[in-house]
């Protein structure tokens, strides 16, 4: 990939990553111009304290200027990183590039930066939805560390295609519905047999407790008579 789409899917990531964190409207310009803004304001600084004037909501009193730029860098990163590979696959025509079948190959060679967005936009969508709706339910932040690397990695697999609406990730972590409400099915029911006991027991003992929704967090808070793993 040329230096000029490499800093085009940076540029992407770090849009769609400031969209998708300081939960904005508008443009991709919009979101970067939010970035830059947070970015150049004193690191100490508390986002309710200039929420309005760089045009964002602030829903935490404790994050900082400083620390939601980190955020939203790391996944951007993130986001570049999967973006680099997709470009990476469809150059080596080790994946089609008529998503979902709806393009025709041929006509959209020439669109790959398009075909990203997409991409990004279908990875953020699931953890958008999600964050949007966390008011509306009651959550509870749990430790990622209460969780074998191979739940992580199979929570990962599963945001990243989006093979479920009742899981989605975060830059620092994951949420999990813990009751599908079309279907009136627990997510432990719908998993069964896929994650490890020690992931049914905190969603079991969460739901049990009156929760709604478990957030996984690698700088969650850790509970007594669960076990914790080195990731």
């Amino acid at each position: 990939m040329t230096h000029t789409n490499q800093t085009q899917t940076h540029k992407l990531a770090l849009a769609t990553a400031a969209h998708t964190r300081l939960r904005l409207e508008g443009t991709q310009a919009d979101a970067l111009a939010a970035y830059e803004m947070l970015k150049g304001k004193e690191s100490k600084l508390r986002l309710c304290e200039i929420e309005e004037e760089i045009g964002i909501c602030c829903e935490d009193e404790d994050v900082t200027a400083g620390s939601m730029v980190l955020i939203i860098e790391g996944l951007a990163s993130t986001l570049a990183e999967f973006a680099r590979d997709r470009l990476a696959d469809a150059h080596a025509g080790l994946v089609e590039l008529a998503i979902d079948g709806a393009l025709d190959s041929d006509a959209t060679a020439w669109h790959l930066p398009g075909i990203v967005e997409d991409q990004l936009s279908k990875r953020c969508s699931a953890a958008s939805e999600l964050s949007a709706s966390q008011d509306a339910y009651r959550s509870v932040v749990v430790s990622l560390s209460h969780l074998p690397k191979e739940d992580v990695a199979l929570m990962s697999e599963m945001a990243e295609n989006g093979q479920s609406g009742m899981l989605a990730a975060r830059s620092y972590g994951f949420f999990v519905k813990l009751l599908d409400q079309e279907s009136d099915t627990p997510v432990t029911e719908q998993y069964a047999g896929a994650f490890s006991e020690h992931f049914y027991r905190v969603l079991s003992t969460a739901r049990d407790a009156g929760y709604e929704m478990v957030e996984f967090d690698r700088d969650g808070t850790t509970y007594n008579g669960f076990q914790t793993f080195a990731h």
